[in-house]
């Protein structure tokens, strides 16, 4: 970890660093220096949320390897009686009793099943978790009426307010000689 304070952890198993400028190739060098020349400041904290400007980009790869969630959180969990991985699983919909969520129906090879657990967590992505909830039966009710979805729970602010983080990546081909190492992946940034 490279940055701390209030925003910033420094507990948790995914490393998280910025390439110094000493490892950066001329490539990232001159980005940042035609950045500065046309106006934007250097912020050297990219995932702050007031960040702008152009900074180093925040990675989490050790070694060439991206530290994804599945090498720091499930390896750490494969051995628990209670922990099930299944990969090609699609659920199809959160079952509700009541107001409380409390299994998911999914499908794997033509297969529909039923996974109960005391919570349900939705982590499918900015378009996918709205779309579940909203197959479920949570979202505006008038939109689930009209798709013909029985309404389980009114909630007019699923599906509203999408984010996801966007980039745009301009590619290039430079002269000289390529690099003898593995360049870091994207370095710098501009916000």
């Amino acid at each position: 970890m490279d940055f701390g304070g209030d925003f910033h952890g420094s507990t948790g198993p995914v490393p998280v660093k910025r390439y110094p400028r000493s490892e950066w190739l001329p490539y990232a060098n001159a980005f940042e220096t035609a950045c500065v020349s046309v106006g934007y400041e250097i912020d050297e904290d990219m995932n702050h949320p007031e960040s702008t400007g152009v900074s180093p980009r925040a990675r989490n790869t050790i070694d060439g390897v991206r530290m994804s969630m599945a090498l720091n959180y499930l390896d750490m969990a494969r051995h628990r009686l209670n922990f099930n991985i299944r990969g090609n699983v699609t659920a199809r919909r959160i079952l509700v009793e009541g107001k409380q969520a409390v299994a998911v129906e999914a499908e794997s090879g033509g297969e529909v099943f039923t996974v109960e657990g005391d919570q349900i967590v939705v982590c499918s992505g900015a378009v996918a978790s709205p779309q579940l909830l909203m197959l479920s039966g949570i979202g505006p009710a008038e939109h689930l009426n009209s798709m013909g979805i029985d309404v389980v729970h009114d909630s007019p602010a699923v599906r509203q307010n999408l984010r996801d983080h966007p980039s745009a990546a301009v590619l290039y081909q430079a002269p000289g000689e390529r690099p003898h190492a593995q360049p870091p992946v994207i370095p710098v940034g501009l916000r």
